[in-house]
């Protein structure tokens, strides 16, 4: 199931590909751009704001859509539809009302803040912000190191901290609230307009209000489907665009050809099928299989991306001449390593993880 992109939005993200992968200077653009399209409402009930007789599946084809042409503006993307839907698990709360509107219309961006917790919660670290109860609320300290779409102008973001005597839970922090400091952009090798950077918490109070869920294991049980289908997405997206430029390669041949089709098969094939898995409920008590879908869907994207870079041959080494294969390169090289990376969902296999050979 494709979906299609306004013409606008695709002519945008076209022109804005490589700045947004190498600098910052457009990166407080992109959430209000997608908004303007409507994207974020895609999969949200009518009855929150969200667009009329959209589901689940269409949310994860348009981040394959969008990651087709820049996953800087894709990762923005994954990073605020899993913040909304982190309030649709429980829409009665009140947060739920008062940060939908804005999440949606892309006037605040929504930063997921839980690759600590979902490495907490594996084995993998120990939790690095703590929660001490006050009279009102809580008191969060600590130290967020890779926090994707905070915006200069305004974000919420989801924490998840560790409590004395209690089980982890999962807060809401502002970026005007006392006591956050977000750090300036960290300086990455590509997704620089992805608003990425550290967050400290230093004496951070929060009222009840700000509690999102009392039980941070159960929560990333139920968000964590979405949150990975969403992220594979990316990882279809990236793919499919090189897939697309192999098969209309000038000086095409046969071998290639067939292999580029295989892939786009073998890529639809697994994301219809991590679909499936979310909305069944397959992927809530035994997660594993989608773990290894998305162990295998990154497998795809490099094998994908290598093809591309192969059919190009050596003009891709020249400056200037196939910057957008590199970058496709440099994307696929990179989504492995987003938390949970593969190598963590690896060790809760047991499976080794091949790279790519085209």
């Amino acid at each position: 199931m494709a979906y299609q992109l306004n013409p606008e939005l695709a002519q945008w993200l076209t022109a804005h590909a490589l700045p947004l992968d190498q600098s910052n200077h457009h990166a407080s653009l992109v959430i209000p751009k997608l908004a303007e399209h409507h994207l974020f409402g895609l999969g949200v009930p009518a009855t929150y704001g969200g667009q009329a007789h959209s589901d689940f599946a269409e949310a994860v084809w348009a981040i394959t859509a969008v990651a087709k042409y820049s996953l800087s503006a894709a990762f923005a993307y994954w990073a605020q539809r899993c913040f909304i839907s982190y309030l649709l698990l429980d829409p009665s709360r009140p947060a739920t009302a008062q940060y939908l509107p804005e999440l949606l219309s892309g006037q605040l961006t929504g930063a997921t803040g839980l690759s600590n917790a979902i490495k907490f919660l594996s084995g993998v670290e120990d939790l690095q912000v703590h929660a001490t109860p006050t009279a009102d609320g809580w008191e969060l300290n600590g130290f967020l190191p890779w926090v994707s779409n905070v915006d200069n102008d305004g974000f919420v973001v989801a924490v998840a901290a560790q409590r004395p005597q209690q089980a982890p839970a999962i807060f809401l922090l502002q970026s005007d609230d006392k006591g956050l400091h977000r750090q300036t952009d960290l300086d990455l090798h590509c997704l620089q307009g992805s608003n990425t950077a550290s967050i400290r918490i230093q004496s951070c109070h929060v009222g009840t209000d700000r509690l999102l869920a009392d039980q941070a294991a159960e929560f990333i049980q139920q968000v964590r489907p979405p949150f990975l289908a969403f992220q594979c997405a990316l990882s279809t997206g990236v793919a499919l665009q090189s897939l697309e430029q192999v098969l209309a390669h000038p000086r095409l041949n046969t071998a290639h050809a067939t292999q580029a089709q295989d892939l786009q098969h073998k890529l639809v094939t697994t994301q219809s099928h991590i679909i499936t898995g979310c909305l069944n409920g397959a992927f809530l008590q035994q997660p594993t299989e989608l773990f290894a879908l998305r162990i295998e869907i990154a497998r795809l994207c490099q094998e994908a991306c290598l093809l591309e870079l192969y059919t190009e041959g050596g003009a891709s080494y020249l400056q200037g001449k196939r910057e957008h294969t590199l970058r496709r390169v440099r994307e696929a090289l990179f989504l492995p390593l987003v938390s949970p990376t593969v190598q963590q969902l690896r060790q809760q296999l047991q499976t080794p993880f091949t790279f790519a050979t085209a």
